[in-house]
């Protein structure tokens, strides 16, 4: 995982998790059915798993907690695919700035 950076108001602005096919020749789409987003507040982790892809009332309250060089890790993406099967795809790490 490559820490991609992130501003604060966009972390506390962002609704939910979407997969997206870059680069790829036909327009598939996935539905995200579960995740987990994983930060350390005051050295105690916190983690928070939500089914769907919006992001729950919980996880905006630890996204409010971020600060800058915070590490956020939204892992264990699970979604569907167009036949109906569901798939791992990972996870993202960002890095607060």
């Amino acid at each position: 995982m490559n820490d991609e950076n992130i501003k604060k108001a966009e972390l506390t602005a962002a609704a939910g998790v979407i997969a997206k096919m870059e680069n790829f020749e036909f327009d598939l789409k996935f539905e995200v059915v579960e995740y987990r987003v994983t930060m350390i507040v005051n050295g105690v982790p916190l983690e928070k798993s939500v089914k769907g892809a919006a992001v729950s009332a919980e996880m905006k309250e630890m996204f409010q907690k971020a600060k800058p060089g915070q590490k956020v890790y939204i892992e264990g993406i699970k979604a569907r695919g167009p036949d109906g099967t569901v798939r791992n795809l990972g996870g993202l790490s960002f890095k607060v700035v």
